[in-house]
């Protein structure tokens, strides 16, 4: 029998359904039948699921799907802490729903998306995972670009171009306030441009903080370090308040990201004469 004959007989018809959830890169393999599916040498265990017919919305492409688990089911746990504990800006999900008959070699794919929430019902003792398809990234919006007069690269980063090793100096630590942020670092000579708006950090480590100030051998920090001690080796690293005059100083004005020049007269309430150019 075919799978659409399979479908709609009645005494044919033992239908189960393939789970395959991905979760920033770990799979999760499991079925709503009451026994082990094999699919692809993948081993389907059996859950407690349940989930809605695919909802299609007039207001956006593609359709919803609910899965819901019961709280305290092993996989429903699983899912859920894999979910949280992912970074947001990392994270990344995918929902794939094969529908199958029990004593038949056909399987098709029944509908494909992504996790986009997790919540709780009836007192936290059901577990819902909604879900979206694939059609909806195409409404997503990305990152976009700021325009202003001010530069909007990072600074060091690929746009920007430069090299922050060029502009880094060592030091040591030879007193700390009572606040612990002003941290004074003798020999550090002058720099291309401006310490302020730059980093102190320490070597070898992701401890980093942004300078605010600097006088003489007094470098004061947005926040204190706390791991950083009295004769501890520092970098101090040169920074850029992202307007034109400092990215002259650093000779990168070809890389600016601003649009420093935009005229600020608008043309439909005001007119420019000669006199203005």
């Amino acid at each position: 029998m075919t799978f659409d004959s399979r479908e709609t007989s009645a005494q044919n018809a033992r239908p189960v359904e393939l789970y395959h959830i991905v979760v920033s890169g770990t799979d999760y393999y499991f079925t709503n039948g009451e026994i082990d599916q094999v699919y692809l040498t993948k081993d389907y265990l059996p859950a407690t699921i349940t989930r809605t017919q695919p909802r299609v919305s007039q207001d956006e492409p593609g359709s919803e799907v609910e899965l819901t688990f019961a709280t305290n089911e092993p996989v429903a746990q699983a899912l859920t802490r894999a979910w949280v504990t992912s970074a947001p800006e990392t994270r990344t999900s995918t929902v794939t729903i094969y529908k199958h008959h029990i004593d038949d070699s056909q399987y098709q794919t029944f509908w494909v998306g992504s996790i986009v929430s997790v919540s709780y019902r009836e007192q936290g003792h059901i577990t819902v995972f909604l879900c979206r398809s694939l059609d909806n990234l195409f409404t997503l919006q990305g990152p976009r670009r700021n325009w202003g007069t001010l530069c909007t690269h990072q600074h060091y980063d690929r746009f920007c171009t430069l090299d922050n090793l060029l502009f880094t100096q060592s030091g040591t630590v030879t007193a700390i306030d009572s606040t612990g942020v002003v941290y004074t670092i003798p020999g550090i000579a002058a720099p291309t441009v401006r310490w302020t708006a730059g980093e102190l950090a320490k070597p070898l480590t992701a401890l980093s903080r942004m300078i605010i100030d600097q006088s003489g051998d007094d470098f004061t920090l947005q926040y204190p370090i706390p791991e950083i001690v009295v004769g501890d080796t520092v970098e101090v690293i040169e920074g850029c308040l992202h307007d034109v005059a400092d990215c002259k100083g650093f000779s990168n004005i070809l890389n600016f990201g601003g649009i420093p020049y935009t005229p600020d007269i608008n043309p439909f309430t005001a007119t420019r004469g000669l006199e203005d150019l």
